[in-house]
């Protein structure tokens, strides 16, 4: 089903420590062998590093435990518990004393002596907004969350999506906190883009005893080496069970507008169908030269003149993010909404989406970090001749 868990697979990681080499002299009869076994010891350690990072549910045992794999390939998913008792606006003394809140991510490269970025976050917000931040990024500066994490329910789980561009914190499929890796605060620039580039392929977990983790494999190709143009699939079809299946979603570029190239015209609209993390259908996007309709009385408007314009294909971006709805054409800014109350909260949950009523002729562009599903195929799982 579209919200069932992810099946289990494998079990945590093996580790290995190396230790240095003695400087004793050994006997030449010994040296063959010793340098049989150094090989043999390299080799274990290197076919280490490819062993598949745990997908089910692993438990935390302790307040610092190391894990292994690569960052860039797989979601890290950290599943917690709101404290029963908190202080949104505690006092500079009580401030020092928040390890029941408090979670700590360090990532390593290559090597565990070498830390290349620290990322520390809080389960609940705080009045003040001292609720996450990127060390290398934000240097000791807090950021606020966007909403009170998983809408202040005591269970949790937290996401951190890495990417090319930035870095991605959900709960509950909820974006609370993104940062672009060339956007660092002043002063920091530098030390955050190399965060950005640095290859991580190990994890050091910490304050994080008694809850669990594990690692989420992106869905399609992990790693896209250039963009790619697919057909915008209709998921009004049997083998999406009517776009109730997240086979035929896509997710949202992280710091970009989806791009859509379909023919613009008066009546008929190009739909955007919107969804949570968690394969939650919050409601649709309609696009014609005539009408901009955001469902649940979010927003029913005449198209503005510019749009009116447009005629025949037309590439245009469609974002939604902060609760603003923007739609683009060649990076020019054509309409933009800024969503209040209710309608910001459902539509901040956008993370995935269908399109519906589109032609075959129709597409979207595939941009790095983006996961498609399986039935967004050149061919449309068949429907359109490839």
């Amino acid at each position: 089903g579209i919200n069932a868990e992810y099946g289990e697979f494998n079990k945590d990681l093996t580790h290995f420590v190396t230790q240095p080499c003695s400087k004793t002299k050994q006997p030449p009869a010994m040296r063959p062998y010793l340098l049989l076994l150094g090989v043999l010891t390299l080799l274990s350690c290197s076919s280490s590093s490819s062993t598949p990072p745990p997908l089910s549910w692993q438990p935390i045992s302790s307040n610092s435990i190391r894990v292994m794999f690569p960052i860039r390939d797989y979601y890290l998913e950290i599943k917690s518990l709101r404290p029963e008792v908190y202080n949104t606006n505690p006092s500079y003394l009580d401030a020092l004393t928040l390890d029941p809140t408090l979670l700590i991510l360090e990532l390593h490269n290559a090597t565990w002596g070498t830390r290349v970025g620290r990322f520390v976050w809080n389960t609940i917000k705080y009045d003040s907004g001292r609720d996450v931040l990127v060390e290398e990024c934000n240097g000791r500066q807090y950021k606020a969350y966007s909403s009170f994490p998983a809408g202040g329910q005591r269970d949790q789980v937290w996401r951190w999506e890495f990417g090319e561009s930035g870095v991605v914190l959900r709960c509950g499929g909820e974006e609370q906190f993104r940062q672009e890796w060339r956007a660092g605060d002043q002063g920091l620039e530098e030390r955050c883009e190399a965060l950005g580039a640095a290859p991580v392929d190990r994890i050091s977990l910490k304050f994080m005893a008694g809850l669990h983790y594990r690692a989420v494999p992106r869905l399609g190709e992990l790693v896209r080496a250039e963009q790619e143009e697919l057909p915008a699939c209709s998921c009004w079809h049997p083998r999406c069970n009517y776009c109730s299946s997240l086979s035929c979603t896509t997710t949202t570029p992280s710091f970009a507008p989806l791009l859509v190239t379909s023919s613009m015209k008066w009546r008929r609209f190009t739909t955007l169908i919107l969804y949570s993390h968690s394969g939650t259908q919050l409601g649709k996007f309609h696009l014609s030269r005539s009408r901009i309709i955001l469902t649940g009385g979010c927003i029913t408007c005449y198209s503005p003149h510019v749009i009116r314009r447009l005629r025949g294909i037309t590439t245009w971006g469609f974002s939604l993010q902060d609760g603003v709805v923007r739609v683009e054409v060649e990076g020019e800014v054509l309409y933009e909404r800024q969503l209040k109350g209710e309608c910001r909260r459902v539509y901040n949950e956008v993370a995935r989406i269908a399109f519906m009523g589109t032609r075959c002729e129709d597409s979207f562009l595939v941009e790095d970090e983006m996961e498609v599903g399986e039935n967004m195929t050149h061919d449309c799982g068949g429907q359109c001749q490839g």
